[in-house]
């Protein structure tokens, strides 16, 4: 398999549950070397969203986003909702470095990580059905869907562009992670273009800052990112663009 056709079947591995034809083993460096396919992968995932939204809100608005809160969450990798709980357990631990990253790495839940999940669904719902009541379906909707689908996975490719892994000897990202981000940042400016035209910057820069300063608080804390931080990236930059442009 060709180096770009490994990456992009990592991203949609690391990302969702779609079925893959070939097995992808992930080594040191791959989430920053596949970061350049992120927001593809979040274009694909919110094609199903939007389709699924749009069958539901023929019915009734409510059922619109149910579907599309619903779909989102069942498409998406458990590791991003695992990486979330995870993570908030550790960062809210009040221990040492070391022991927060040990926490993280445990598979069982504590209240903080059980509570941020649980936020995490309802927010999402009821930014959604917000959004189904207030905006047009063509011109709201369907870009703040397929928006929000990419708008995580880029804050993400800037929090690993930007920072070093907590990782010594098995590092998440590599040299290649700023180039890659600026790609990303390249390919989802065209995404974002055909949904809010000569806007396009307005939600580029908003995932840009936001993965700049979700990564920066993490490092100050941690030393550097993990993958279960990485949920915390990509879950609230997803809740940020949906209230931005669902409320305001």
């Amino acid at each position: 398999m060709h180096a770009w056709g490994r990456q992009l079947a990592f991203g949609f591995r690391f990302f969702t549950r779609f079925p893959l034809p070939v097995s992808v083993r992930l080594t040191p460096g791959d989430i920053a070397r596949s970061s350049v396919w992120f927001p593809l992968v979040g274009l694909f995932e919110g094609l199903f969203v939007v389709l699924a939204a749009l069958a539901g809100s023929f019915v009734h608005e409510i059922y619109g986003a149910a579907i599309a809160s619903v779909l989102a969450r069942v498409l998406i990798s458990r590791g991003q909702v695992k990486g979330l709980g995870h993570a908030m357990d550790g960062l809210f631990s009040s221990r040492d470095r070391e022991r927060m990253v040990e926490i993280m790495l445990d598979d069982r839940y504590g209240t903080m990580g059980v509570v941020s999940i649980a936020l995490d669904g309802i927010l999402k719902l009821s930014l959604y059905m917000q959004a189904f009541e207030a905006l047009p379906l063509k011109q709201g909707v369907i870009p703040l869907l397929f928006g929000s689908c990419i708008a995580g996975k880029l804050a993400m490719c800037v929090g690993i562009g930007t920072s070093s892994s907590v990782y010594r000897r098995d590092r998440l990202i590599d040299d290649s992670g700023t180039a890659n981000m600026i790609v990303a940042m390249v390919l989802s400016a065209g995404v974002f273009a055909l949904f809010y035209r000569t806007q396009a910057w307005l939600p580029l820069l908003l995932c840009f800052f936001f993965g700049l300063l979700m990564s920066g608080v993490i490092v100050l804390k941690l030393g550097g990112l993990t993958k279960q931080t990485l949920g915390i990236i990509h879950e609230t930059g997803e809740i940020i663009y949906l209230f931005i442009y669902a409320i305001m």
